[in-house]
């Protein structure tokens, strides 16, 4: 694990502080990974919306169709994810 120093005025700080306690995170460092974490769930999110819309681009001009095995897995895992009820 690679250690990052950044520098925060004040009320940022309180404010991280703050939103960490609030999720139950040790502190700001596990706060500001879980920032990191979900940015990078909404690029993969955003990357697999993207080579599906040219999938279908593709189909509609009777091409083949772009999407691998785990493309269309990770469509349904999503979609099924979607569709859980909330508890």
């Amino acid at each position: 694990m690679v250690t990052v120093v950044i520098t925060l005025p004040e009320d940022m700080l309180i404010f991280v502080e703050a939103q960490a306690a609030a999720r139950g995170l040790a502190g700001p460092g596990e706060f500001l990974r879980a920032l990191v974490v979900a940015a990078q769930q909404d690029q993969r999110q955003a990357d697999l919306e993207a080579r599906f819309a040219l999938a279908v681009r593709a189909i509609e001009r009777g091409e083949a169709n772009p999407l691998t095995a785990e493309d269309w897995r990770l469509l349904q895992q999503r979609s099924l994810n979607r569709q859980a009820p909330a508890k």
